[in-house]
């Protein structure tokens, strides 16, 4: 994870080679960017309420976020794969956005 501003860069595993996702967050609403595309735009307020207590899926565009065990948050990109976010991720999204 690489942070800078409002952005953060999460390094994500994959059996295609090392794939990267940047959440960019702007003052009305998060962007998820997989490669050169943007993948989702979210409302700033709705992921803020839905990251305080993750429940069921918050689906936007081609990105879903799943709520997991243990207060857990997955990534789901509809082109690229799926993913169980770091504590270290999740702590950072909530506090930023």
């Amino acid at each position: 994870m690489r942070t800078g501003g409002g952005r953060v860069v999460i390094d994500l595993p994959s059996p295609r080679g090392p794939a990267e996702v940047e959440v960019r967050i702007r003052r009305d609403f998060v962007e998820i960017w997989h490669r050169d595309r943007c993948d989702g735009i979210f409302d700033r307020g709705s992921l803020r309420h839905w990251l305080r207590r993750p429940t069921g899926r918050l689906t936007v565009d081609e990105v879903t976020l799943l709520a997991l065990k243990e207060n857990r948050v997955g990534l789901v990109l509809d082109r690229a794969g799926a993913w169980s976010l770091t504590g270290e991720v999740v702590s950072w999204l909530r506090s930023r956005v």
